[in-house]
């Protein structure tokens, strides 16, 4: 379960936009930063959108400012600074209603949804999320539409219903065939992979997180990448082979480095950690778990703080520190 809600969250916020309306050049500066929000690199994808936001600003294109405000909150969302991506979302959505801007409000809702999904706050997420939802049927945003569906799957996963999450999964999935989006395909394997984890189906939780990491690897999606290398190696470690559960961990640990993924570095220091409390090597666990919880204290992430403060509490207890365990 613990592994799941940590690679639930990875794929949450794949952006669905239309800009041909910005003109050609905030296009530009849109499209500069899409290319690098695909491929992780999120500052790239922020320092193209910031200037894209201040000239949309000069122009007072509203439209503009809105679409720039739902990336850079996307982006500050990536990098676990969930008070600025709350902020920039808010700030898009009054401005999408303002200007009645249907697709763009149900991206703004979504988004909102994703921050307090992230924050644990799994009734808001799905409030956020339904009426996201509600709104894409209407418009026949199909893209937006299975990207939500994938997105209340990870509520209803991390709240251990996984009939409804393999459900809503799978709908997701059929969706993103149909329209070819390869991207959120990739992400609805990876999504169906970890469900799979959770139910102990470990030949089928393979197959899916191998067919989705193959995807991620031909679009260059980094992030995709580490989190399907990470959810392979949660199978290996639930299959009792450390040697491989280690081996794919560290790969992914090595992405997440590479492309400044701070969260998903600190989720994979804490499964490096898990893999050492398993081969009774409590020492190494030990300073993995503190170096995970050092880094989602850092980036605020209350959630991965507490995963990281009962992985440190576990390993107390089997040095028979008590004390110290129960603190």
């Amino acid at each position: 379960m613990r592994r799941m809600k940590l690679l639930l969250v990875l794929f949450l916020l794949i952006m669905v936009f239309s800009v041909n309306v910005l003109g050609q050049s905030l296009d530009d500066y849109y499209k500069q930063g899409q290319q690098k929000y695909n491929i992780s690199d999120f500052r790239g994808a922020l320092e193209n959108w910031e200037k894209g936001l201040n000239l949309a600003k000069e122009m007072n294109h509203k439209r503009g400012i809105s679409i720039f405000f739902t990336g850079i909150g996307n982006v500050y969302i990536n990098l676990g600074d969930y008070s600025k991506g709350f902020s920039y979302h808010e700030q898009a959505l009054k401005l999408y209603r303002e200007i009645e801007d249907k697709r763009g409000e149900g991206n703004s809702l979504n988004s909102l949804g994703a921050v307090y999904f992230s924050l644990g706050d799994y009734s808001k997420a799905l409030s956020y999320y339904e009426e996201a939802l509600k709104i894409r049927k209407e418009i026949g945003d199909k893209g937006g539409e299975g990207q939500t569906l994938s997105n209340i799957g990870g509520v209803y996963a991390s709240l251990g219903d996984y009939p409804k999450a393999l459900s809503y999964y799978e709908e997701a999935l059929k969706i993103h065939r149909e329209i070819k989006d390869i991207r959120g395909e990739g992400n609805d394997l990876g999504a169906i992979g970890g469900v799979y984890v959770s139910l102990g189906d470990y030949p089928k939780a393979l197959s899916y997180y191998e067919q989705s990491l193959k995807i991620r690897k031909e679009i260059g999606d980094r992030r995709g990448e580490g989190s399907a290398l990470g959810g392979i190696g949660g199978v290996y470690i639930s299959l009792s082979d450390y040697s491989k559960a280690l081996s794919y961990y560290e790969e992914a640990l090595k992405i997440r480095r590479e492309i400044k993924d701070r969260r998903g570095e600190g989720d994979d220091l804490r499964n490096i950690g898990g893999v050492y409390v398993s081969l009774s090597d409590y020492s190494k666990a030990l300073s993995y778990y503190e170096e995970a919880l050092k880094i989602h204290r850092e980036i605020k992430d209350i959630r991965g703080e507490g995963n990281d403060l009962g992985a440190i509490g576990g390993v107390y207890v089997s040095l028979g520190d008590y004390t110290k365990a129960l603190s």
